[in-house]
């Protein structure tokens, strides 16, 4: 499912006018937050910073919504912050 909204975010840009709509986002920092360094969660974390990146690209949802995609800034923060340091020594 993430591969798919990574391509869906990616390509088009009302999927992630619906993305920040639904907020989304939070759904997304959580699903970082219980993930851990197996090669099958690494994949999936690549698909959702992918996510991330493409909502945030778009220059029209950054004003409104914030830093990542309507999330509470501080707690997309934290959740970033934490997900470098687990991965740190990889």
């Amino acid at each position: 499912a993430c591969a798919t909204l990574e391509v869906s975010t990616r390509l088009s840009p009302p999927c992630c006018d619906a993305f920040v709509a639904a907020g989304a986002a939070g759904k997304i920092l959580h699903l970082i937050k219980t993930c851990n360094r197996s090669m099958p969660h690494i994949e999936l974390l690549r698909n959702a910073l992918l996510i991330l990146n493409n909502v945030t690209r778009k220059a029209h949802l950054v004003g409104v919504t914030g830093p990542v995609g309507g999330a509470d800034p501080t707690s997309a923060v934290e959740t970033l912050v934490d997900l470098v340091q687990n991965f740190r020594d990889k």
